[in-house]
């Protein structure tokens, strides 16, 4: 009887689990409908998601043409994760053909919009401006004690990640 029990216990928690998990699929379902539709509204945040998904192919078929244009209208409106993003594809021919003028265009404003907020002492944008410096982009030459400088900050402002990007940085 006890196993028998234990046995009806068991197949009640996978049911459980079962049900959790379809809740679970249907609200990302709902979640992504909802991206789509405030990307298709203008908003830049959920156009740079959805740019974002159609590079990686998550979600949706892998498109590289039709995520270039959703992360250019991000960019387009200043949302700064997407000037950093089309500067990318512009760099490696990502969905657009190469332009490495219109990759360093992008990388600028997005450093310019990183670093006011590095300034203001913003770890995750001081993390960003450390990255400008270690790869040469945004307008800055590639200067690793500049780079070590911005990850130091943001490691003393209590962003642990930051101590990844110094590891990788004595890679080098």
């Amino acid at each position: 009887l006890a196993e028998v029990q234990s046995q009806t216990l068991v197949l009640d928690e996978l049911q459980s689990l079962r049900t959790q998990y379809a809740d679970m699929v249907a609200k990302i379902a709902e979640a992504e409908e909802a991206t789509d539709l405030l990307a298709e509204k203008g908003e830049a945040q959920a156009q740079f998601i959805v740019g974002i998904c159609y590079l990686k192919g998550d979600g949706v078929k892998q498109d590289n043409i039709t995520g270039y244009d959703w992360l250019k209208r991000a960019a387009e409106q200043n949302y700064s994760r997407a000037m950093v993003a089309l500067g990318t594809c512009y760099e490696n021919g990502i969905g657009i053909d190469k332009n490495a003028d219109l990759a360093e265009s992008w990388y600028q404003k997005a450093y310019d919009f990183y670093w006011d907020l590095a300034q203001k002492g913003n770890p995750e944008a001081q993390v960003l401006i450390g990255k400008f410096f270690e790869e040469g982009k945004g307008g800055v030459g590639k200067n690793y004690d500049g780079a070590e400088g911005w990850y130091r900050s943001a490691l003393s402002s209590g962003f642990k990640e930051a101590e990844i990007y110094l590891k990788e940085l004595d890679i080098k």
